[in-house]
């Protein structure tokens, strides 16, 4: 006999028909529970390590008889919701995935049951406007065009202010095939490959374009800001222009993912132009700051580029899986127009024809509800205290002996390593360095596997030891419900942790290789 841990999942499974016509608003209360229930714990109420979670699930086979709703809930409950990572934690500061606004999961219900594909005016009718307003409304706070253009060009089926995408990787690799369109003519004149140029701390999306796009990536060391430097770039270009190689498109990144720091975008425009190349910002994660006072000072040249990466699922507080790309010019996407004759017709209203992903869900809604429940002054709002909340973490960082950081915040992100007993207020050598890496590692594994706090890691060369790369811990400030009470316990969690693991390698002479 089956022992359930809601009245509910007893209930008798409905005939196919019935999961169409029925309606299940009897579980609405149980679901609300379990969203309370997950969102106010963490990580360690997981009691499997993450290494063995795979053994819960290698039943390959397709059930054969129908569970009712009630069943399937209790086993979700019990079996699956566990084991999810708890990324609205006001203690879990390691990554770029935002907390949601409450709103977001009531609306997703409407998103849900209209299930819109964005692709064709078909499948989507109104819902094509909404999305083309929305690029329009962000398009604006980005490109700063007059009035009259954005009137005349919004509801315009044939040009375009940007596009929705599944995420930033998609926009980038979409950004890079109407780069190379672009550069088609100048491309077969030369007879060889093309190139993409950015910094060595490009996102890895620019290598799957290269890949994908037939082109050959170019990454330039950074700067002691981690920009890109100059110098560095015009040599890049002149290499390019000896071997008679096109420049097909210049990366600029507005929020690098480890140290936030931004390029500098009117000096590489202006490089751009007179290459005839595309000029392309990576805002993924940093875009979204024009719209706080501090970011519109840090981004003040965004609108010289061409075209500009923002992921909604950051900094702008949406579900994932809302990426957009924006072009200054409404004929760019033009380039990469493909149309069919089932489907996005050429003179049908259909977006489907100016995007590389087919098929695309309603995620403008949650956009166009977002701009009008938070509006501007609540994202400047909610910007400029996490742009604060990272200055406070690097106060505390520097006050803690036992932390090293890095660089100086310039957005609401740092990276910063612990530095053992004996290992502090000197200049270390290669092999400590070394050892000290694979204790950050060791430290971070320790940490993510407790779960009552959490922090990222990267490996990266910086100022420091400009010829090693290093091991750091990477804190992202974006949660609006993190206080200085939580960052207090994320850092007291890792001292505790790292005092741990230095008993047991004096101790017991722990070998932290074997944790790595």
């Amino acid at each position: 006999m089956n022992i359930y841990s809601n009245a509910l999942a007893a209930d008798t499974h409905l005939d196919v028909e019935g999961l169409f016509t029925e309606g299940f608003g009897q579980y609405d209360d149980w679901i609300d529970e379990m969203c309370q229930q997950f969102l106010h714990s963490n990580d360690s109420c997981d009691p499997i390590p993450v290494s063995e979670l795979k053994t819960l699930f290698t039943d390959t086979t397709m059930p054969a008889q129908q569970q009712s709703m009630g069943q399937y809930l209790d086993e979700f409950q019990h079996q699956i919701l566990p084991h999810c990572s708890h990324l609205a934690s006001p203690t879990y500061v390691g990554h770029m995935t935002s907390p949601l606004p409450n709103f977001v999961s009531q609306l997703s219900r409407l998103v849900m049951i209209l299930n819109q594909n964005m692709m064709k005016i078909e499948s989507c009718r109104g819902l094509n406007f909404v999305e083309r307003q929305v690029l329009a409304m962000l398009h604006k706070e980005v490109f700063h065009l007059d009035d009259a253009a954005y009137l005349q060009n919004v509801q315009d089926a044939n040009v375009n202010f940007g596009c929705f995408t599944s995420g930033g990787t998609v926009a980038n690799i979409t950004a890079m095939w109407v780069a190379r369109n672009q550069r088609q003519a100048a491309l077969q004149a030369s007879g060889s490959r093309g190139v993409i140029i950015g910094s060595e701390l490009m996102h890895y999306s620019f290598d799957k374009a290269a890949d994908l796009l037939g082109l050959d990536l170019i990454r330039l060391p950074f700067d002691d800001q981690y920009c890109l430097p100059l110098p560095h770039l015009k040599q890049a270009l002149s290499e390019a222009q000896s071997q008679d190689q096109p420049v097909v498109a210049l990366v600029a990144i507005a929020g690098t993912t480890d140290f936030g720091s931004v390029d500098p975008i009117a000096e590489m425009a202006e490089l751009a132009r007179a290459q005839g190349a595309h000029l392309h910002v990576d805002g993924a994660w940093g875009g979204a700051m024009v719209l706080c006072e501090e970011g519109k000072a840090m981004l003040s040249d965004i609108h010289l580029a061409d075209s500009v990466t923002i992921d909604g699922h950051k900094q702008l507080m949406t579900p994932i899986g809302c990426g957009l790309l924006l072009t200054r010019d409404v004929a760019t996407l033009g380039n990469i127009r493909k149309e069919a004759p089932y489907a996005i017709r050429s003179s049908s209203l259909d977006q489907g024809r100016f995007t590389l992903e087919g098929t695309r869900p309603a995620m403008a809604l949650y956009l166009h509800a977002a701009f009008h429940l938070i509006g501007k002054s609540g994202y400047g709002e909610l910007l400029s205290k996490s742009l604060a909340r990272a200055q406070m973490l690097a106060e505390m960082l520097n006050e803690t002996q036992e932390f090293e950081l890095v660089h100086a915040p310039k957005m609401n992100l740092m990276v910063y390593r612990y530095l053992p007993q004996g290992y502090r207020g000197r200049r270390l050598t290669e092999q400590e360095n070394e050892f000290v890496n694979t204790f950050n590692v060791a430290l971070q594994k320790r940490q993510r596997a407790l779960g009552n706090t959490f922090v990222s890691r990267t490996k990266r060369v910086t100022n420091l030891y400009p010829q090693q790369p290093l091991v750091l811990f990477r804190a992202v400030m974006l949660n609006p419900l993190t206080t200085r009470t939580h960052l207090q316990t994320v850092i007291a969690d890792q001292l505790v942790i790292a005092e741990s693991l230095e008993r047991e390698v004096r101790d017991q002479d722990l070998d932290l290789g074997g944790m790595q």
